[in-house]
């Protein structure tokens, strides 16, 4: 990290703390105090989400995407363009 980076941080630092946090944070303020209450929030059903994955190394293909992204939900369907036309 440069000394440049380094001083813009220390002055982000210096604001962030000299600021009041405000009264309807999602957070505890350092001082304690009751929290506020998240709302529960029902998570959608079915949706689908494309996913674009650019620059893949060698080796990587169907199969390996398809263990590696299973992980993180089920899979509709795995395409790899193996030409840009």
């Amino acid at each position: 990290m440069g000394t440049k980076a380094k001083k813009a941080m220390k002055k982000n630092m210096k604001r962030a703390s000299s600021n009041k946090p405000s009264q309807g944070a999602d957070f505890l303020p350092l001082e304690g105090g009751p929290a506020r209450k998240l709302p529960e929030q029902k998570l959608p059903e079915n949706t689908a989400t494309v996913l674009y994955v650019s620059r893949i190394p060698h080796g990587f293909y169907e199969k390996e995407m398809e263990g590696y992204f299973g992980q993180f939900g089920t899979i509709k369907r795995l395409r790899v363009a193996r030409n840009k036309k």
